[in-house]
């Protein structure tokens, strides 16, 4: 099952409830598997996983695009995708929910991969890795052990390699099982652009495909999660952060107590208050440029940065502090908040109050009329003006690209937006005798809203008559 490119593939299909009951619609609106079930799940480029209620007990059961019941799933069988075309992850179902063997199995319930596993991850470039025995190993997709399970840990394949874990070290092998990296590594990240961050005797480097050091192993942390064209957040012996190139170049030097790349050209900076000793001392925070260091922005305590997306914009968010409460009653104020948190304070879900979004020179583009602003996606995002308003869609610029009428709207995928209407705007789509009816809206309908979705410029490609509906997935076949 894949997201959708350009233009759709032919077979593309969302999951929606009608009624209470859930089926899949195709790009037209059709059903193609009438909503009977009470939940339905894609699996893969074959079959859905469909589950109905009978009695007390439910059944499950794959079926494909057209609906038909391909095999009945027995009770004692937990059945998951695995991210193969084909095949299905199989698990047998101990009382309270415990898990035994696994294996696997085609649409039709045929054992591929017998019942002998204790563990399987997902398919990656046509091989699997399994367990047995507590030792890590990959088979095919004909259930052939290709790689003895000889390993303690094991990552999947990306290009060719895979890192293992053997006799309490890191190295990467090929598919052939063969050594390409020596196992003589504390830990191996995953390869970009043809180099991985690597730890050894304890300190940080940069090593190629061959595991040689490009990047010596000089420094003690370098952050897994933050590589941005080429660019590393990296602490040096003093213990600060800074960024470095994957050359080993320090773009900013390393002066601040933290370091949050924003792009290739802007990141946030922390750093200490002068004057103060308390334990969890306060930070400044500042939107750098890089490789100069020259201050774009200072940012107000109670605000924070997302990252500039591709149309040079980022969100500044109003910080809330409900979620750090909920962990420790004592945090009242940003300054009491550990250090161990602070940072992750940056990524917080919970944060609410958008004053506007900034370019990468620090000029706010958006004034402080949204209450909240989505990701832009072709373009476009939905946009709140003031707390339970209604959505709209708005251009980078902040100018109404549609004004709509929406309790939620989601974002553009290949010029749809799956939106959920206002019971009091609609004209409601009944089904009788298999044939659409459109109906007035009445008093008794306003007790919901109902899901549709919208091209660019506002208009109803599907109109909303679903209690919930996903976004479209395509299969590739």
């Amino acid at each position: 099952m894949v997201r959708p490119t350009t233009p759709y593939p032919a077979r593309c299909y969302a999951i929606a409830t009608f009624h209470g009951k859930k089926g899949v619609i195709n790009r037209q609106g059709e059903w193609v598997v009438a909503p009977k079930y009470d939940d339905l799940y894609f699996l893969n480029d074959e079959v859905l996983k469909a589950c109905a209620q009978t009695g007390d007990k439910q059944k499950a059961y794959l079926i494909d695009f057209k609906g038909k019941v391909m095999y009945t799933v027995p009770d004692t069988l937990k059945i998951s995708t695995m991210n193969h075309h084909r095949l299905l992850k199989a698990r047998i179902v101990l009382p309270e929910f415990r898990f035994k063997e696994v294996g696997c199995i085609d649409a039709k319930g045929n054992w591929i991969v017998p019942l002998k596993y204790d563990g399987m991850g997902d398919f990656s470039e046509e091989l699997v890795a399994v367990k047995r025995q507590g030792k890590w190993g990959f088979i095919n997709a004909q259930g052939k052990e290709v790689i003895a399970l000889s390993h303690q840990q094991v990552k999947h394949f990306v290009n060719g390699l895979a890192m293992v874990k053997k006799d309490g070290l890191y190295g990467g092998i090929n598919r052939q099982g063969g050594w390409e990296i020596p196992p003589v590594y504390q830990h191996i990240g995953y390869f970009v652009n043809g180099l991985a961050i690597a730890q050894k005797d304890s300190l940080y480097g940069l090593i190629n495909r061959q595991g040689k050091w490009v990047v010596p192993n000089r420094y003690p942390d370098i952050n897994y999660y933050q590589r941005v064209q080429g660019r590393l957040v990296v602490k040096d012996t003093t213990g600060k952060w800074g960024v470095m190139t994957e050359a080993g170049q320090w773009v900013l030097k390393p002066q601040y107590e933290y370091v949050q790349l924003l792009g290739a050209n802007r990141a946030v900076v922390w750093q200490l208050i002068p004057g103060k000793t308390a334990i969890h001392q306060p930070r400044k925070r500042t939107l750098v440029a890089l490789p100069s260091g020259k201050i774009v922005l200072p940012l107000a305590r109670e605000y924070f940065l997302q990252s500039f997306d591709h149309h040079g914009l980022a969100k500044i968010l109003g910080k809330s502090f409900q979620h750090w409460y909920k962990i420790n009653k004592s945090i009242r104020d940003e300054n009491d908040i550990p250090w161990d948190y602070s940072h992750l304070l940056y990524f917080d879900k919970f944060s609410r109050g958008v004053p506007g979004l900034i370019d990468t020179m620090g000029k706010m583009t958006i004034a402080t009329k949204y209450d909240e602003i989505g990701e832009f996606s072709e373009g476009l995002a939905a946009a709140q003006k003031k707390p339970r308003d209604r959505y709209m869609f708005i251009r980078p610029d902040g100018s109404v690209a549609i004004q709509g009428n929406f309790i939620i709207a989601s974002h553009f995928q290949q010029g749809w937006a799956r939106v959920l209407a206002p019971a009091d705007s609609l004209t409601f789509v009944q089904e009788k005798n298999g044939k659409l009816v459109l109906t007035p809206a009445s008093i008794s309908d306003l007790k919901s809203h109902r899901w549709g979705f919208i091209n660019k410029k506002g208009e109803w490609m599907i109109k909303p008559r679903f209690e919930e509906v996903s976004d479209f997935y395509c299969v590739e076949k």
